[in-house]
């Protein structure tokens, strides 16, 4: 990892951001998911009040992105702030080489340095190998331990329940 940093993403990222976002989908078979650009990421990363924070890892000598993580703030009532690590994405020619766990540790420094207790994270069921390495950093599935499920309105039903009468 001698020739990657890792850095705040800045706009000029985000292009190349979108491109690994779309990659990470396909491998989650989740591609016609995918609504993101790279001008939305501008818009909602780098507005006077940012909605999402991102690290990038670059190859110093080819000046590559070769990954990155975003991440938001989250808050509970049971255990006050933590961050959620909505993406960790190393293209694979990098993979093997400690980079998601350097993204993974940026997280947790930008996390406790503003205050948080704890990360969040969702791995998709069958992705086995992201899923080893959180545990082996000491990541609980709480979905095991706490029965816990996630839910998700998307946009559609999002408006149908929250935005009309």
């Amino acid at each position: 990892m001698e020739n990657v940093v890792i850095r705040k993403s800045t706009k000029s990222d985000c292009p190349e951001i979108v491109e690994m976002i779309k990659e990470l989908a396909k491998v989650e078979e989740m591609l016609d998911q995918v609504k993101i650009s790279a001008s939305m990421l501008i818009e909602d990363g780098f507005g006077e009040v940012p909605y999402y924070h991102a690290f990038v890892a670059e190859d110093v000598t080819t000046k590559e992105i070769v990954g990155f993580t975003i991440f938001v703030h989250h808050y509970s009532g049971r255990h006050g702030k933590s961050i959620h690590m909505e993406d960790l994405f190393v293209q694979l020619s990098h993979r093997k080489q400690g980079i998601g766990s350097q993204l993974m540790k940026a997280v947790a420094e930008y996390g406790a340095g503003n205050g948080c207790s704890g990360l969040h994270l969702h791995c998709i069921e069958w992705n086995v190998g992201p899923m080893e390495m959180y545990k082996r950093r000491g990541a609980k599935n709480i979905s095991e331990t706490e029965e816990w499920q996630i839910m998700r309105f998307n946009s559609a039903e999002f408006e149908k329940l929250f935005l009309t009468d």
